[in-house]
């Protein structure tokens, strides 16, 4: 900015001064305009300690906010921790009913096996004695069979040898009754005059009333013969 002109103190008095005021004012209105003022230089940097401060506080919220993150995902964590525990002690538990379910369903099942089982070894020890007492039965049938057949075979040698007797005692061939005789008289043991129907049998043969049984028609010849 240009320097105004200035004037020397007006001793004549005051509004002499005012007008010298009101000159200066307008020549200063006609003046080329001045160089722009300079650039404002930059503020001073903060203080060093405010700078602390800041960083300071800005860690402290950040350490806040990832402490209260952390907390949360805690309580989160405990809150599904706590529902699966709940939900593996009730899995737990209906796997616990129903194994023990099972297991009484096949303690039971096991109790119907073994009275099945006591049953059928019953049913098997009432077979094996009926199976003997059958096979018993059958064994004594078939030697009273052997035997029945054997005495039934010996009367009815007996009983020819009595018949051809009787016939040569009738035609008085004494030689061949002694020889008839003989054969009736052996074996020795068990002779087989023995198995000549006796008055016993009359039930199952014809004698009639008063006629001797072979047994006693035998008798008769041989006191007759035999003795000879």
């Amino acid at each position: 900015m240009s320097e105004q002109p200035q004037h020397p103190a007006n001793p004549q008095g005051p509004d002499q001064d005012l007008l010298n005021e009101m000159m200066d004012r307008a020549a200063a209105k006609g003046d080329p305009p001045s160089e722009p003022p300079a650039e404002t230089p930059p503020s001073p940097p903060p203080p060093e300690k405010n700078r602390r401060s800041s960083v300071y506080v800005y860690l402290a919220v950040l350490f806040g906010a990832a402490f209260l993150m952390l907390l949360l995902a805690y309580f989160v964590q405990q809150r599904n921790n706590a529902t699966a525990m709940d939900d593996l002690r009730m899995t737990t538990n209906a796997s616990r009913e129903e194994l023990m379910a099972d297991i009484q369903a096949l303690e039971q099942e096991k109790e119907t096996l073994e009275a099945q089982i006591a049953e059928l070894e019953l049913d098997l020890a009432q077979e094996r004695s009926l199976s003997q007492d059958f096979q018993t039965l059958y064994d004594g049938a078939r030697t009273s069979a052997s035997h029945l057949e054997y005495y039934l075979v010996q009367r009815s040698q007996a009983m020819e040898l009595l018949w051809q007797l009787d016939k040569a005692y009738t035609q008085r061939d004494d030689t061949l009754c002694q020889q008839l005789i003989k054969w009736l008289e052996l074996p020795e043991s068990t002779p087989r005059k023995n198995y000549l129907p006796t008055g016993d049998d009359r039930s199952q043969y014809d004698y009639g009333l008063d006629g001797p049984t072979p047994a006693e028609r035998y008798q008769q010849i041989y006191d007759d013969i035999g003795g000879q």
